[in-house]
């Protein structure tokens, strides 16, 4: 039977055969059919085997490519090793640990070179694979730590294959580490601070004087600091300094050099004060606002200075912890906590200390005052001193009170204080309303008749006040007063003299408005008189001058004219003098200020007296230093004033005489003097020469003549121009010397 199980066809030319038997065929039928069953099963088998074995093989493609993926994203160093610890594969993080390129797969571990401090990594891998037991332990590395371990691992058929070793960088981890050991060890070394500064906070209180509380504190300070000196400072508000009060490791010579310094720039200290913050120098000779302290700084040997201020709990400025190093120097964070912290308490002992010694003098100035008031009670004899209770029953009594009422202190004691009061002031209740102010208000003053124990009367002059203690409660009464009866007769008679002062100023005023009106008279006369006495000069200087014209004029009728020429020029001069005068006193007188130039009209001045200085013999000499001398001003009534005060210089000076005349400017001022060696002023006369009519003295007025209006016009015109004008003396025959101030006004260029 072939394949497809047909039979075959017979030849049509051959013989005809025998027909096998029935049983025969059958049997190959169903052989055949066996076969072809058993052919098909394992034909499925094979087929169901494939697809099984395919399947399988794509697994295993997915699980190689799952195992690459692993491996490529895996970040911890893996390395697969056989039984022999040959490379049999690595992840990439592997690589840099180990420096490996795909050809080492296959070569044993121990030619490989790494980065690893892992010298019993052949030795953990063997024992991995003889014991069974995974080792495991921290290697560093070049820039981290990483945590091995090594481990077997079991083949399909349950067999050890090889070892893995696997390296997880804990670098993070062994740094966060570290950093919690650092740290607990700053927390120990903290809280080692800490209870140390609470030990000497506790032992130091106990100490009364300030620098001796302070030198165990800064030590400590200076110690945790790791510093090599150190300072405290007191902060001084009235003289704006610090001041050393305690010191670490400076000796005597260096610590007197900057013992006390100045609140300002130039030292850490004084800057830390200003700036109300931590001033760190890292190095002094870098600091430019420390080049003033360098030398002290390279002689006490530090280079580095950091400077905390003190503060009171209410943030008034205590005075300044400073620590000194050797080397430039920063502090860490760590040390600035701690520096704070010290400093806190630093403060709060000074301030402590302080408040105990102004308590302590405070109580002693208390104890004092106390003394000192029970004295001034007991010897303040002027004074009538008692105090009260509530029911204003006497409780004590100065000798002032027994003085003035009469009582003895014994006698006084327990009495109503109602007993020096008239009988009329206490029917009126005076008594009750004094005490009753004196409580709801504090004070109630009280001025009126009182009553001594022999029942004479007094007038008293005091107050009623309340008396509080510690706690502002009140406690009782205490009075104070003394006899005003002289005094009070005194007002008395004080008003009585107002009252006829009064009277006399109104009767003085009478007189006084006549007296004005009677100046007024007069400027008014000199005014008309002024002016009739001009009227007629005026012809008399016209015929002088025609008559002087004239050529057949005799000689002696000649210097007759010029007598008359001269006299006439004085009268003209007098009449002049009457008429300012009379608008001086009008307040009518005028300048009519211009630039001009003061030099120029003193010369005019000069020329106009030099035929009178000659006359005399007398020697003028000038001396014109100003440098500047412009000014506004009336140039002939300033020339006027030389005028005057070289024409009496020349007038009071006996024959042969000296006259100087000098000027100086400074500061926008400038100078006239006049002086001579004539017969001088005395001192009486010094405080009037500037008034009319004055010449000092009769003698002087009958022997040299004038009215004395010269002076007077001169100090007016002086005035008006905004100056002074000044007479000085040595007295009588020892000369005088004039001196006139003026404002000058610089020329425009």
């Amino acid at each position: 039977m072939s394949e497809t199980g047909h039979r075959p066809r017979k030849s049509a030319s051959g013989p005809k055969q025998a027909r096998p038997l029935a049983s025969d065929h059958a049997e190959q039928e169903m052989a055949a059919y066996v076969g072809r069953e058993e052919l098909q099963s394992v034909d499925e088998e094979l087929g169901t085997v494939n697809q099984e074995l395919k399947s399988k093989v794509e697994e295993l493609g997915r699980a190689n490519s799952d195992l690459h993926v692993l491996m490529g994203a895996n970040a911890i160093a893996t390395i697969f090793l056989d039984r022999e610890l040959r490379i049999v594969r690595y992840t990439p993080s592997a690589v840099d640990l180990f420096s490996l390129i795909p050809t080492d797969i296959g070569r044993p571990l121990g030619d490989l070179t790494h980065r690893l401090d892992y010298p019993e990594m052949e030795r953990d891998a063997r024992r991995a694979l003889g014991e069974l037991m995974p080792p495991e332990r921290e290697v560093q590395a070049a820039g981290g730590w990483y945590l091995a371990r090594t481990l077997p691992y079991r083949s399909a058929d349950d067999h050890i294959g090889g070892v893995v070793l696997t390296l997880v960088d804990i670098t993070a981890r062994r740094q966060a580490e570290d950093a919690l050991r650092e740290l607990q060890a700053e927390q120990a070394s903290d809280l080692a601070a800490i209870l140390r500064l609470q030990e000497l906070s506790a032992r130091i209180l106990s100490s009364a004087d300030l620098p001796a509380l302070l030198k165990p504190l800064l030590d400590a300070t200076v110690e945790m600091q790791g510093a090599d000196f150190g300072s405290v400072q007191l902060h001084d508000s009235f003289l704006e300094r610090l001041d050393v009060v305690a010191q670490h490791g400076f000796d005597t010579a260096i610590l007197q050099r900057f013992a006390s310094v100045a609140i300002d720039e130039s030292t850490s200290s004084g800057r830390s004060i200003a700036q109300r913050r931590r001033v760190v120098v890292f190095d002094v000779n870098e600091d430019e606002r420390y080049a003033p302290m360098r030398q002290l700084a390279a002689d006490a040997g530090f280079r580095a200075v950091h400077s905390t201020p003190l503060f009171d709990r209410n943030d008034a400025p205590l005075g300044v912890l400073t620590t000194h190093f050797r080397e430039p120097h920063q502090p860490s964070p760590r040390v600035q906590r701690l520096t704070d912290l010290y400093a806190r308490q630093f403060a709060d002992v000074i301030a402590f200390k302080l408040a105990e010694q102004s308590l302590r003098t405070s109580e002693e100035s208390s104890r004092a005052s106390e003394e000192r008031l029970r004295l001034v009670i007991e010897n303040a004899r002027e004074y009538a001193i008692f105090s009260a209770d509530f029911d204003r029953r006497i409780t004590s009594w100065n000798s002032g009170a027994e003085r003035l009422i009469g009582y003895s202190e014994s006698e006084a004691i327990g009495l109503s204080a109602d007993v020096i009061f008239t009988p009329e002031d206490r029917a009126a209740g005076a008594p009750e309303q004094e005490a009753n102010v004196a409580f709801i208000e504090g004070r109630s003053a009280d001025e009126r008749w009182h009553v001594r124990k022999d029942g004479s009367r007094f007038w008293g002059s005091g107050a009623m006040m309340a008396m509080h203690d510690a706690n502002n409660r009140t406690f009782g009464l205490l009075k104070i007063f003394r006899d005003q009866t002289a005094q009070r007769e005194v007002n008395e008679a004080l008003e009585r003299s107002e009252a006829e002062l009064t009277q006399a100023l109104q009767d003085n005023k009478v007189a006084r408005d006549a007296l004005e009106a009677a100046g007024r008279a007069k400027d008014r006369f000199l005014a008309v008189l002024s002016h009739e006495l001009r009227t007629p000069l005026t012809p008399v200087v016209m015929a002088v001058h025609t008559l002087a014209r004239r050529a057949d004029i005799p000689d002696g009728a000649r210097d007759a004219l010029e007598m008359i020429r001269r006299n006439v020029k004085i009268e003209s001069h007098l009449i002049d003098d009457l008429l300012d005068l009379t608008r001086v006193s009008r307040g009518k007188f005028e300048v009519i200020p211009e630039p001009m130039d003061l030099h120029s009209a003193i010369k005019g001045a000069v020329e106009i007296c030099e035929s009178d200085i000659r006359g005399k013999r007398q020697t003028l000499e000038i001396s014109l230093d100003a440098v500047q001398h412009d000014t506004l001003g009336d140039y002939t009534r300033l020339q006027q004033v030389v005028w005057n005060l070289l024409k009496n210089a020349s007038k009071f000076t006996r024959q042969g005489g000296l006259i100087r005349l000098s000027t100086r400017s400074s500061n926008d001022r400038f100078f006239v003097s006049v002086s001579d060696n004539g017969i001088g002023i005395d001192h009486s006369t010094l405080l009037t020469v500037f008034e009319a009519f004055t010449q000092g003295g009769e003698w002087v007025a009958r022997e040299f003549g004038g009215l004395g209006l010269g002076l007077a016009i001169s100090k007016a015109t002086v005035d008006a121009h905004g100056g002074a004008i000044a007479a000085e003396s040595a007295g009588r025959g020892k000369g005088a010397t004039f001196i006139v101030e003026l404002p000058l006004v610089r020329p425009r260029s």
